[in-house]
Formats: structure tokens, sequence, C-alpha cells
């Protein structure tokens, strides 16, 4: 295992594994970019002094070859919101009124259908981003508004005023 880790990393230093409890279950959150080398990465490091288990995005579970491993290693399923998006129809603009006061935009659509496809608390984003806000209320097929507090004025200028 540590030779396919030299594929990707130079070096490893586990900081800290001392403090590891030795009895109980741990869970460790990791930000990754590549989900399969992240867990090589504890495997590696912590192996063979613990019992390690994994999640994995349901979307890759039911995956051939990497699903079938999966199974195997006895990973669990986990469904994320990402994974049942859908593309609306139709297009949509995002229209400011005053930002720093609400932090709320309006969704404007063209050939949308906003009561059928749409409910309070769901998520949307313009394409190719990652960042979405939720929809606080929904007025008719083609009018919207989300909450857009999370997101940065000068994101909401490059990113939704300009779709």
């Amino acid at each position: 295992l540590n030779s396919i880790l030299s594929i990707f990393f130079r070096d490893i230093e586990v900081i800290g594994r001392d403090r590891l409890p030795r009895h109980g279950p741990m869970i460790f959150a990791i930000n990754h970019a590549n989900q399969f080398v992240d867990a090589a990465v504890v495997l590696g490091t912590c192996g063979s002094d613990f019992k390690v288990s994994y999640m994995m995005a349901e979307a890759s579970w039911n995956r051939r070859i990497i699903g079938d491993i999966a199974k195997a290693l006895d990973v669990v399923p986990v469904k994320r919101a990402q994974d049942d998006a859908i593309k609306g129809t139709g297009k949509v603009s995002f229209q400011v009124e005053d930002f720093q006061a609400s932090r709320k935009l309006k969704v404007m659509g063209v050939d949308t259908s906003f009561l059928s496809s749409l409910k309070t608390g769901d998520k949307i984003r313009p394409t190719g981003t990652a960042t979405g806000v939720k929809v606080v209320e929904i007025v008719d097929d083609t009018t919207a508004v989300v909450d857009a507090s999370a997101v940065g004025e000068e994101e909401v200028q490059n990113v939704f005023l300009n779709t």
C-alpha cells in the first residue's frame, strides 16, 4: 500500500497519531480531492493499529468494479443530495434588488415550471458552479426567491448575475 501512496505523495507525515484513543470508535472527516487516495492514506497510516471502515457516495458504490470492491470491503454507501440533482427546464436569470439588506436574489425563469419542479428548501445552482442557493419562496412558475446569504458579494456579481 505504501508503494501505491508513493505515486501520489513523496512523504506522508502523521501528526498527533499518539493522541488517537486506543478504544472506541473514531470518525475521520477528510476533505479530499480524491476519495480513493484518501482512503488509502488512512488505511496506510492507521490500518495496522485500528479496524478501519469507510463510507462512500452511493453513486460510486453502485458502479461496477469500484462498487464491487467497496462491497467486498464492507464500505457503507451514503446518499448525497447532489446525487439526486436534476437539470431544470428553461432558462433562468438572477436579479438583485437590495442585496446588502436582504441577502436574497430573485430568480426569473423563461419556459420554467417552478411550482411543480421546486419546493421551499431546495437548492439551485447555475451550471458550471458548485455554489447553491436555497429557495425561500416560490411565487409562480417563472419567479422564485433564493437566500444567498452564504454567497459572497463578488460571487453574486461574477456567477449569479452573469448567467
